[in-house]
């Protein structure tokens, strides 16, 4: 029971060492912060990979991936067939991953 004006702790204080800091961090923490830096990361360098890529081909990676378009929509946007487009968002897929390759298959 809490003496009455006190407010009960929302994480058991023994859970954090005599400097204050967590003694064993909370599950979902753990990580996060690398995690987030290298999604970050990750992500920097799949924009620089998108951006590598020739015009039309950056178009059509960025309008499926980015976007979200469907290949319907880049086929009337860029009047190409869907075989065309599909064969293209492989190659500008795969364009991408190579070099990412090391990281992405760790």
């Amino acid at each position: 029971m809490v003496p009455k004006g006190l407010v009960e702790p929302d994480v058991d204080p023994g859970r954090f060492g005599s400097d204050g800091a967590w003694s064993v961090p909370p599950a979902q923490w753990a990580g996060l912060v690398e995690d987030r830096l290298e999604a970050d990361a990750l992500r920097g360098e799949v924009r620089a990979g998108i951006d590598r890529l020739p015009i039309f081909q950056h178009l059509v990676v960025t309008l499926r991936d980015v976007e979200g378009a469907t290949s319907q929509e880049v086929c009337l946007i860029l009047s190409v067939s869907e075989g065309n487009q599909g064969a293209l968002l492989h190659k500008d897929r795969s364009s991408v991953r190579r070099p990412l390759a090391p990281v992405l298959d760790r």
